[in-house]
């Protein structure tokens, strides 16, 4: 059911409820077509553009989930001022911005009272930074890095004592935006080697998250390079773990003999964790990444996390391998930081992944509506496990879906299938392959499920 102040619905894909907002698109506000014509809505979505006006104040979704948003809930999302100060403050965190270098300088946690960057790193929190091979004048610079010499059986062929030239931005512009729901930094940057980078903060008024975000071009050289955003965090005693598969893998510990320990890749997160709190950091877009510094082609046959300083590998073409040397264009990169007490928590690193992966999704309300609607104007689909449960898939099927779950912790767990919109008649135990097995027992109006320590199972539900 949808009044005619009705606008939008916003659509909350995670399996938990969660407050979203924001700044809307303009492309869920602004009609394209004839008033009369169905696929206007869609027109819109993949045609309208433009700057957004419009600002929605944090709202429950439920999990799975929708909620109609009329014009009157609505506020503008012109900023509220705009400056130059080094200082913003959201009442949880204070930080304090470089103004010569961008980034961030200070990150002093209010609540917790402690100190989130580094002092001693030569970078700041959010630095880009364009690193290639010094030597401009060698026949093929690749072998600098990589090489197998002649007559030494058993080497690895990595140049371990490679000459790189690193370089750091300065900045050309710098703007601080009192937007309605927090504080939005903006930096234009001067980085060598690449053109037009920005970096951009997003502080949320009371949230424990901050938001780096950073993008820039790359040019058409064959040169060996790449780029990097750096968050040299302070956690003492800190370990780390990244997010492979749904497992917490501590690099070194975790890992066989001969894999790398230079890099690594990650899926959702990662979490620097010590006995008196940690920061964990959501990786959304770029999942290349080194640990306690520029590692590449160091050849580690041991891994020593040493400082707690996340290396953001963005883009590089050091490989000779079949893809161009010449990788220009727009590039971005985007990571969510959530401090917390206390030591390592697995449910927790999965909901921030989670969560920074699978932002709201706004979807115009303007396709008819059935004579009689049977949906409310808030609700959920289906009433899906939490952490440490974690929902890998949703897969539509014949008269039902398929539910694939993964146990992401080391003891037992119990997970029920509950209805919301859609009300399940009948779940069954399947394979990979959703091939029918057992029923699965009733718990009230869903079905319950046990998993083994760091199971996956796949249910098939039928409505």
């Amino acid at each position: 059911p949808r009044a005619e102040d009705d606008q939008f619905l916003v659509f909350n894909p995670s399996p938990w409820e969660r407050s979203l907002g924001g700044v809307v698109p303009e492309r869920v506000m602004s009609r394209r077509g004839l008033a009369d014509d169905l696929t206007s809505a869609r027109q819109s979505v993949d045609r309208q553009g433009g700057p957004s006006r419009r600002w929605l104040p944090p709202v429950a979704v439920p999990g799975l989930g929708w909620r109609v948003v009329s014009t009157s809930e609505l506020g503008d999302a012109a900023p509220q001022s705009t400056s130059e100060t080094a200082v913003v403050d959201n009442g949880r965190y204070r930080l304090v911005l470089d103004r010569e270098r961008g980034g961030v300088r200070s990150w002093q946690d209010l609540t917790l009272g402690r100190q989130w960057v580094d002092a001693r790193a030569p970078w700041t929190l959010g630095a880009l930074v364009h690193e290639e091979v010094a030597d401009h004048t060698h026949p093929w610079p690749r072998n600098l890095l990589f090489g197998r010499p002649g007559g030494e059986p058993g080497h690895r062929g990595w140049q371990v004592n490679w000459r790189a030239l690193r370089r750091s931005a300065q900045v050309r512009g710098h703007r601080v935006l009192r937007l309605p729901g927090g504080w939005r930094v903006e930096q234009d940057l001067d980085l060598p080697g690449v053109d037009d980078a920005r970096l951009v903060l997003w502080l949320e008024d009371g949230s424990g998250r901050l938001e780096v975000q950073a993008s820039w071009s790359m040019r058409r050289t064959a040169h060996p390079e790449a780029t990097y955003l750096v968050l040299p965090l302070d956690v003492p005693e800190a370990t780390a773990r990244l997010d492979v598969g749904g497992v917490p893998v501590r690099p070194g510990l975790d890992q066989i003999p001969g894999c790398c320990r230079d890099y690594f890749t990650v899926q959702r997160w990662v979490d620097f964790s010590g006995p008196s709190g940690g920061v964990g950091v959501g990786t959304p877009d770029n999942a290349l990444l080194q640990l306690g510094g520029f590692r590449f082609g160091e050849a580690q046959t041991d891994f020593t996390l040493g400082a707690s300083w996340l290396v953001g590998w963005v883009t590089n073409n050091y490989w000779e391998t079949n893809f161009r040397a010449r990788q220009e264009g727009r590039v971005t990169a985007r990571y969510v930081l959530e401090p917390h007490a206390g030591d390592f928590e697995e449910s927790r690193a999965h909901r921030l992944g989670e969560e920074a992966s699978s932002p709201a999704v706004f979807m115009p309300a303007w396709e008819p509506t059935l004579p009689r609607p049977d949906l409310p104007r808030v609700g959920g689909l289906l009433r899906l496990p939490e952490p440490p449960v974690l929902v890998l898939e949703l897969e539509p099927v014949a008269g039902g879906a398929l539910v694939r779950l993964q146990n992401a912790s080391d003891g037992p767990s119990h997970a029920v299938l509950g209805p919301g919109a859609v009300c399940p008649s009948g779940a069954w135990a399947t394979d990979l392959f959703g091939q029918l097995g057992a029923a699965l027992a009733r718990e009230g109006e869903g079905f319950g499920l046990d998993l083994a320590p760091r199971a996956v199972a796949t249910v098939r539900l039928a409505f």
